[in-house]
């Protein structure tokens, strides 16, 4: 994505790839795109259901889920 900027992380283990996901605000909703990362990305929803995104392809992210990559782990959410 030519517009996106990289977010540094201090990670010692290096559990993160260099250019591990793609996160993207489109239509008013969070998108993910796991980026061939090596430790791959999941969301995780309300419930704790756990899905692994697949490579290549741009996943919706619903409000209060979760997404992990590496040993990182952030969550969603809107502010209305």
């Amino acid at each position: 994505a030519p517009s996106a900027v990289p977010v540094p992380l201090e990670d010692r283990s290096r559990s993160v790839s260099k250019t591990h996901a793609l996160i993207e605000l489109r239509d008013h909703m969070v998108w993910v795109t796991d980026l061939h990362s090596t430790n791959g990305t999941t969301l995780t929803n309300n419930v704790g259901e756990a899905l692994l995104c697949e490579p290549g392809i741009a996943m919706p992210v619903g409000d209060g889920w979760r997404v992990g990559f590496g040993e990182y782990t952030i969550g969603v959410s809107r502010q209305r």
